[in-house]
């Protein structure tokens, strides 16, 4: 007999606590003892008597001193196996918790092996768990060249000296291997008035080499409910997954190498979380790089929402709602250029004359073969400004402006307005109406030209049921998100239905809420 839990309860972290956990032999032989534990934070001191393991005879006892030494901060549970002689194996559950400041995640940290040079970054979880004050402060430090915490305006900003209480800070580390081979290193956390934590660090650096091409075709997905990004190939087969870090990033682009995803600041998140980078991945999902700052408007400065686009140049466009600009740079995060839409995004920023003579909202944005940009207007105040979609040319010279309220052709959803944009490859322009359940195409002067999907929300072939993006291949099939149905629909040049990617769920292959989508072409 042996009871079915032990439980430790809370202990300071890097303190123990030992428990006794009696093992009485119910059966009429002698009995065998060998006990085993899964996880590094427990494990058996000493058995009393002595020798009882190897043999503890009929009614008696054999009592094991349970050693309970977390290895990280936050609650640990864990089951020790009694391998006997006997017909049964039991299993008692151990449980305690970790108090105090530090990482939830054991050792080591371990990052992929990359080319010597180049850079990866991951994130470390730091908590706070049964302090007596709301906050935490602390002090770090790494040993080992090839490893840093990262430094940018997200870890200045929510990670940098302080954790708070039930909170989680992601602390980015970047390795940059400085010579092919392995590297180790250790990062030492230091809260104040508390016990010093350390996690391993592990990364291997290879050859320098060219990027790796991401195959053409393959289709990026993320999938809102499970925060996932999900790729496919071009004939809609599952490949690989990612967990996106942040939280509702505000879209995902491709070029040839990378996916670009652009933080949406977490509709459910907290102020631990990011609010504007754009955050640069090689095709295996490992963060290579982010852009931007969070303070300040004007060049280089992005808000907590908007999207990111590629154009025909390979140059990076981002929008920021917030701020009423728009702004380009190349694929190392230089920037190029922000263009001004409306006079009160002029007067904030120096140097930056208004495009338009009312302000506009941008969200969405595309690209003709011209190089002309268009731009979803999320205004909603009256006049000029009330027209959903603004088109400029390549300078950011206004050039009109089309779609207005309401449901017939050509209208949008007064609440909602236009989502995802993009050109199929005769020029013409498709256009997220998620209020009308529906996407509407328009000639690049803005003439409504025809619509896909009925108009009403459903499940069939060729429904949508709240469509949020949509992205066309190089062969002009049309891929949309369609959000609710928890699928990405396949639509044919000519309009008609072919098939879906994805169903509700969270393994490999499904979807929880489709939103954003790009293709590599």
């Amino acid at each position: 007999m042996v009871p079915a839990s032990l439980a430790f309860g809370s202990i300071s972290y890097g303190s123990t606590l030992s428990l006794p956990l009696p093992v009485t032999n119910a059966g009429s032989g002698s009995l065998t003892i060998s006990p085993s534990i899964q996880g590094p934070s427990y494990k058996v001191l000493s058995s009393t008597p002595v020798g009882c393991l190897s043999a503890t005879p009929s009614g008696a006892t054999c009592t094991l001193t349970i050693e309970f030494a977390p290895v990280t901060i936050g609650p640990h549970d864990d089951s020790l196996t009694l391998t006997t002689n006997g017909n049964s194996s039991p299993i008692v559950l151990l449980n305690g918790t970790a108090t105090g400041a530090g990482t939830e995640q054991e050792s080591p940290l371990r990052f992929p092996s990359i080319p010597v040079g180049t850079s990866v970054f991951l994130p470390l979880p730091m908590n706070a768990v049964g302090v007596d004050t709301s906050t935490v402060d602390y002090t770090k430090s790494i040993d080992g060249a090839s490893f840093k915490v990262a430094e940018n305006s997200y870890n200045d900003a929510f990670c940098q000296g302080r954790v708070f209480l039930n909170g989680t800070c992601d602390l980015l580390i970047e390795f940059t291997p400085t010579a092919e081979g392995l590297h180790d290193g250790t990062l030492t956390f230091r809260p104040k008035n508390a016990a010093a934590s350390k996690i391993k660090l592990t990364g291997s650096g290879g050859p320098s080499t060219a990027p790796q091409p991401i195959p053409k075709g393959n289709i990026f997905v993320y999938s809102e409910g499970d925060e996932r990004v999900v790729t496919f190939n071009s004939e809609g087969v599952y490949q690989s997954q990612f967990t996106y870090l942040y939280r509702q990033p505000g879209g995902i682009a491709v070029d040839a190498t990378s996916v670009y995803v652009k933080d949406g600041g977490g509709f459910y998140g907290s102020d631990n979380d990011p609010h504007c980078l754009l955050d640069k991945f090689d095709p295996r999902g490992f963060l290579v790089a982010q852009f931007g700052i969070c303070t300040g408007e004007g060049p280089g400065a992005f808000d907590n929402s908007g999207v990111v686009a590629v154009d025909g140049d390979g140059n990076l466009w981002v929008t920021s709602p917030t701020y009423g600009y728009i702004q380009k740079l190349d694929s190392s995060g230089n920037f190029l250029k922000i263009i001004c839409l409306g006079p009160t995004a002029a007067a904030a920023v120096p140097n930056c004359p208004a495009a338009t003579k009312f302000d506009v909202v941008p969200y969405f944005i595309a690209f003709d073969a011209a190089g002309d940009i268009y731009v979803t207007n999320s205004n909603r105040d009256a006049g000029p400004s009330h027209r959903f979609l603004v088109k400029l040319d390549s300078t950011g010279k206004y050039l009109l402006s089309f779609g207005t309220v309401g449901s017939s052709p050509g209208r949008f959803n007064e609440l909602l307005g236009p989502w995802g944009i993009a050109f199929n490859a005769d020029g013409f322009l498709y256009v997220v109406d998620p209020g009308n359940n529906r996407v509407q195409v328009f000639s690049q002067d803005g003439i409504y030209q025809s619509q896909i999907g009925t108009g009403i929300a459903g499940w069939g072939p060729g429904q949508f049921y709240d469509p949020i993006a949509l992205a066309f291949s190089s062969e002009g099939i049309l891929y949309v998100t369609d959000q609710q149905n928890s699928r990405v629909e396949e639509i044919s040049p000519a309009g008609t239905f072919l098939g879906r990617i994805g169903r509700l769920g969270s393994n490999p292959g499904e979807l929880e809420g489709p939103y954003w989508i790009a293709i590599a072409k």
